[in-house]
């Protein structure tokens, strides 16, 4: 089963999320169906995944707010049919501004706890919810970003070999982030930057049963150009206006979809816009995320794809699902041996 919101525009006030089932077997999707609409108010990236009470779970972000500024609600529905009914909204964490996108970890090595990777919006500094009691209470660890001065978001997560939790960051900087947790989620090291681009756009990594680790990401910097990164040196975040960034990025995306001509706009001093959402690549790491190999581009063509969601199912396939400039969903899926044929070096 696969969720996304969809609506006019980003941050519409007709934004809903919808729903899509893909029975074991079969190769089409079944239509879409609207899992979440609260008249006025924008819903928002939704995760769907099976909670701790082995029900089906959709957690739903819906803003009552400006977009992306703080505004957003995180609620959660339930499913214990396999997605065909759900039970109604009801809160999830009552903080207001909590957002994320991407899977929970149920660790292996210690599985009464779950960590729901999140952010709070506005500060843009990456957090996550962690239930230690096997999903009975909930609390919120963690200001990746504060410390450092760093904009990050969006964090994927894995549990390592030695029960360690890795987490790679979304980030305005023009590189993906990393920290560790080594208590279950309840503190984590200093934010350093990785060798991987990021061009402030979605990413999602998964451990494969086999110990590898695959990254679904856009590997493009910041800026029209893609080749633009944040020195330490010459930023002050406390004076980026975030939503105004957001908007003239989002404008920028849109011209990209529709083949309309650049901005040209001068940046200096300032935040890079957001870096093109194009190529949207895997890349594997073999030595729990020390290296990576760009191994293949699920998409290669000018427009954008972009935030990928990737989860390895019991029959060991490797799924994929993104957007396709913003009109569709694409699922694409893939056996371990499309990932693993390539020749590893470090």
């Amino acid at each position: 089963m696969t969720a996304w919101y969809a609506g006019r525009e980003e941050g519409s006030e007709d934004s809903v999320i919808l729903g899509s089932r893909l029975k074991a077997g079969n190769d089409r999707w079944e239509p879409f169906s609207v899992l979440v609409n609260v008249a006025g108010h924008a819903a928002g990236n939704p995760r769907i995944f099976v909670g701790p009470d082995e029900a089906v779970w959709l957690l739903a972000p819906v803003n009552y707010g400006r977009w992306c500024q703080g505004g957003t609600y995180l609620f959660l529905k339930r499913s214990y049919d396999d997605g065909c009914t759900w039970t109604d909204l009801e809160f999830f964490i009552k903080r207001k501004g909590i957002l994320g996108k991407n899977k929970p970890l149920h660790l292996k090595t210690r599985p009464e706890v779950w960590i729901i990777p999140a952010e709070y919006e506005k500060k843009w500094v990456a957090t996550f919810v962690c239930s230690h009691d096997g999903g009975k209470k909930w609390k919120i660890y963690g200001d990746i970003g504060e410390r450092e001065r760093l904009l990050l978001d969006q964090p994927t997560i894995v549990e390592l070999s030695d029960g360690s939790i890795l987490a790679y960051m979304r980030s305005w900087e023009g590189w993906i982030y990393k920290s560790c947790s080594h208590d279950g989620g309840k503190s984590w090291s200093f934010a350093t930057k990785t060798s991987l681009p990021n061009n402030n756009s979605a990413i999602d990594m998964v451990k494969l049963d086999s110990g590898e680790l695959v990254l679904a990401f856009n590997p493009t910097g910041l800026g029209e150009d893609g080749k633009q990164s944040v020195g330490q040196s010459s930023k002050n975040i406390r004076n980026v206006d975030t939503g105004k960034l957001d908007k003239e990025s989002r404008k920028q995306l849109i011209r990209v979809i529709r083949k309309l001509s650049p901005s040209h706009q001068d940046n200096s001093g300032l935040y890079p816009p957001w870096g093109p959402r194009t190529p949207l690549s895997l890349a594997v790491s073999k030595d729990e995320g020390e290296s990576w190999q760009l191994i293949m581009d699920l998409e290669n063509q000018e427009g954008e794809y972009s935030y990928p969601a990737i989860i390895q199912d019991k029959n060991k396939r490797i799924h994929i699902v993104y957007t396709y400039n913003r009109l569709a969903i694409k699922h694409v899926c893939l056996g371990v041996d499309d990932i693993l044929k390539f020749n590893f070096h470090k």
